[in-house]
């Protein structure tokens, strides 16, 4: 009476292969079709965006990740350096003699005034 199985032979007979091995080399395509999948942590923030892409796209969140990765590695990718974008502040008051307290009166006398000028009051 034959033995046990050796470790993994009736996984291989599984697979379609006609006898156990004990050794697979890289000869062996067995699985030359087989896609690599990998765990990924990404940040809070880079996730969001890639869902949100995958929602906005309408496409595969594993698609939309591809593609990213793709971009980012593509040549030139990073575009020119531009240079820092400057804010020029503007003092900006209220005219002299408006409460900011009475905005909302305010702007009720100014649509009061609008309608009686379109009825032709």
């Amino acid at each position: 009476m034959p033995g046990p199985d050796p470790a993994g032979a009736r996984e291989l007979r599984f697979q379609g292969l006609s006898r156990p091995r004990e050794h697979l080399d890289i000869t062996v395509n067995a699985h030359h079709d087989v896609k690599i999948r990998t765990t990924l942590t990404l940040d809070d923030d880079v996730a969001d965006f890639l869902k949100m892409q995958s929602r906005l796209q309408g496409r595969p969140f594993k698609q939309v990740v591809n593609d990213v990765l793709r971009r980012g590695m593509a040549p030139g990718s990073q575009g020119p350096e531009l240079p820092p974008y400057r804010i020029v502040p503007n003092r900006s008051g209220l005219v002299p003699g408006v409460d900011p307290l009475r905005l909302n009166q305010l702007n009720d006398q100014l649509e009061v005034e609008d309608f009686a000028t379109e009825s032709g009051q």
